[in-house]
């Protein structure tokens, strides 16, 4: 065998009860399975990644590893040469887990993407994360949403960001920056020219913060996506809108819940009229009223490359401003999604938002719920539907508007002629059994659709408050007989089954549950332009709405009884930080807005107890081999290729000339383990160390024993294979 071959049962052995059975398995995905693997599964899963050079993904959201199995993972990874995602998030690592895994990323040189979400890391690992991005030359993505990060770690974060130049995404989402953290950030971004997305939401930046981050966009001319949502911005808008009116690189802003106020959005969208790179604004849960949205509407009126407007919850009323919104749908030829959830439109505003929508360009998404447009407005759009080109429609939200049982079949029969639906929510609509045949027709009509949501309605035998698609063939037989066939899947004076000339519209998978939903890309309207919009495509970065298209494919959760809330001591965390810091939510209605899409995690309540973990109890690792935008963990393999197993050459020739294959590692290695126990002890580690350059000085015996202290996790100075091969790696980087 080739002296540079992989070892052929790539970690197998260790990795088959997981489902690798197959070299070409690249994704392992333990949180969809709803697996706890614990600290224990967690060292044999590291045991299988050191062996392993196939897969590039790895989700283990949600496994209980604690900070006991993030110490054999961070061993893992010095060693791993092909792992591009890990997804850690919600595994209790505390600072202890999040100090080792940063430790093992200074000289991993291969993971792109890392999830440390809800870890309770606090400022210690936060600290050694910011050093950690000082010298990590292929981190792109990084996940530190929810972990206490206080100002300190955060001042250190900004640091980092003005020397880091591979960081493509960065997510502090509800941590505690506070003013100063986020004034060193904008710090950080005036240097920094990588950084396409930050999440700074629920930050507590308050005024001061936010003027710094937008002055700081007045230089920065990378950054596409800022979500500051759940921070107390106030006049601070003044001066984003003024750095919007300069820069052209922000693509997406997202400003919900964030104490604005009625003038000072109106100074705001005078400043958006010269901004050319907007395409996506959410602007929710602010009192905006009638006014701002009309400045709004007047200034992206006629702009190509507007995708995505959110204007739920802002005390809109009446017919002026859905008139407003609804000119954006005839004059941006590109706008694709409209919210405006929450607000008192009427009747009036339900035939003003029509008229204009049978002759928009056709949008993708629609969210009109709890807007009081009663069962004439809800006719009036659904007639709009039927009349227009919008067979391409994916996401309609028209809940809470007491539709009734005509408006709802009318509004079904609009439906059956499209077939491109995967999110519907009909809540809310006084609708009966009498419905359920229509409501069936537009499951069958539309394949992808997996559901229509359907909470606080009269139907009886509804699963999770659901029809689900299973169900609409079963009863449509029953009631038709075996022979029926759906008439809306037939084109119009024919037999064979509508086809359209567009793929099928691709449907984002759930991936990290909450804050970090799994996010898709839209696919090409046939009047849209060449590229068709995509939001945060980074799986941790928070999509802008939680009921819009990007995220409309997640599923509901299955009929068997599961939790689909956050746990009390989550929904307790998150209470206790709105309540010290989030700007209040402007409501009209407080109607739920639906399923959570988190999965319950079941602790078994009992502390597991493991051995002393240490380096030799993990398999003898390859070496750790440097590659060359990695934005979702479904999207990895496809994004960037697979670095090959094979390709080691490059190792052989570095001028410090340290042993660095695992081949001459492991050979040497035995060479000096004179007693054959597996460790190397003082007197056997002295000679080599000393062997090698440092500078023209020789290393003095306590120079080695700090070495060895430095390096030895056990403390009782003696040097496994593992630590051997750390400390070559870092004579090799003097």
């Amino acid at each position: 065998m080739n002296e540079h071959e992989p070892d052929p049962e790539n970690g197998k052995q260790y990795l088959a009860k997981y489902g690798v059975t197959h070299d070409n398995v690249t994704s392992l995905n333990l949180f969809l399975d709803d697996r706890q693997i614990g600290a224990e599964g967690a060292l044999e899963l590291a045991r299988g990644l050191c062996e392993n050079w196939s897969l590039t993904n790895v989700e283990l959201r949600r496994s209980e590893v604690t900070w006991q199995g993030a110490v054999p993972l961070a061993q893992a990874l010095v060693s791993n040469k092909t792992l591009l995602h890990l997804g850690l998030g919600r595994n209790q690592l505390t600072s202890s887990g999040g100090c080792h895994i940063a430790e093992a990323l200074k000289l991993n040189q291969t993971l792109q993407s890392v999830d440390l979400e809800w870890n309770d890391l606090r400022d210690e690992a936060g600290l050694a994360i910011a050093n950690m991005l000082k010298v990590n030359n292929s981190l792109l993505v990084l996940s530190l949403e929810r972990n206490k990060l206080q100002r300190d770690a955060c001042t250190a974060l900004g640091a980092a960001l003005a020397v880091n130049t591979k960081l493509r995404a960065l997510n502090l989402g509800w941590n505690r920056a506070k003013a100063v953290g986020a004034i060193s950030i904008a710090d950080g971004l005036r240097k920094n020219k990588n950084l396409r997305y930050l999440n700074l939401a629920m930050n507590q930046i308050g005024v001061e913060g936010t003027f710094s981050i937008a002055n700081a966009l007045v230089e920065n001319g990378t950054l596409e996506s800022l979500t500051l949502q759940h921070n107390r911005m106030g006049d601070s808008i003044i001066m984003l809108g003024a750095a919007m009116r300069v820069n052209n690189t922000i693509r997406e802003l997202n400003l919900e819940s964030t104490q604005l106020n009625t003038e000072g959005v109106q100074l705001f969208a005078t400043a958006l009229q010269s901004n050319t790179s907007l395409e996506a604004l959410n602007l929710s849960r602010n009192d905006l009223r009638n006014e701002a949205a009309s400045a709004l509407s007047a200034a992206l009126r006629g702009k190509t490359h507007l995708r995505y407007i959110d204007l739920s919850s802002t005390n809109l009323t009446g017919a002026e401003p859905a008139a407003g919104v609804a000119e954006l749908l005839e004059s941006c030829p590109n706008l694709q999604t409209v919210l405006l959830e929450d607000n008192d439109l009427g009747i009036a505003g339900g035939h003003a938002l029509a008229a204009k929508l049978q002759n928009s360009t056709p949008i993708t998404c629609l969210n009109v719920s709890n807007c009081g447009l009663e069962p004439v407005g809800v006719k009036a759009i659904a007639d709009a539907l039927r009349r227009s080109a919008h067979l391409y429609l994916r996401s309609l939200q028209i809940a809470g508007n007491d539709a009734g049982y005509e408006a709802v079949v009318t509004l079904c029969r609009a439906l059956q002629g499209v077939s491109s639906l995967v999110s519907l929510d009909l809540s809310g609509n006084n609708i009966s059994d009498t419905a359920k045949e229509a409501l069936c027709m537009v499951l069958v009509a539309n394949p992808q659709l997996n559901y229509i949501f359907l909470n606080n309605s009269s139907l009886e035998s509804l699963r999770s408050h659901a029809l689900f698609q299973d169900e609409a063939h079963p009863y449509l037989n029953r009631t038709h007989g075996l022979s029926w066939s759906p008439p809306s899947l037939l084109k119009k004076g024919g037999d064979s089954p509508r086809t359209s000339s567009t793929p099928s519209p691709h449907i984002p998978s759930s991936n990290f549950a909450s804050t970090n939903v799994s996010v898709g890309t839209i696919d090409k309207l046939p009047t849209a332009p060449e590229r068709a919009f995509e939001p945060s495509a980074v799986s941790m970065v928070q999509p802008i709405r939680g009921t819009h298209i990007y995220n409309a494919g997640n599923t509901l959760p299955s009929a068997k009884g599961k939790k689909t809330s956050l746990t009390e001591a989550e929904a307790n965390e998150e209470k206790a930080a709105r309540e010290e810091g989030a700007a209040a939510p402007v409501t009209i209605k407080n109607v739920p807005r639906g399923i959570r899409q988190a999965k319950e995690v079941r602790l078994s309540g009992k502390e597991l107890q493991l051995p002393v973990i240490t380096h030799a109890s993990l398999v003898t690792p390859p070496v750790a081999e440097p590659c060359a935008r990695y934005w979702s963990a479904t999207k990895a393999s496809r994004l960037f290729p697979k670095p090959s197993a094979y390709q080691l050459k490059h190792f052989e020739t570095n001028i410090s000339e340290v042993l660095l294959t695992d081949d001459q590692l492991r050979t040497e290695f035995n060479r000096l383990d004179r007693n054959g126990n597996g460790y190397l002890e003082e007197d056997e580690f002295k000679p080599v160390f000393q062997s090698f350059d440092n500078y023209g000085v020789t290393s003095t015996e306590g120079e080695i024993r700090s070495v060895i202290r430095k390096h030895n996790r056990r403390g009782d100075g003696k040097i496994t294979f593992d630590e051997y091969c750390i400390i070559m790696l870092g004579l090799a980087r003097r």
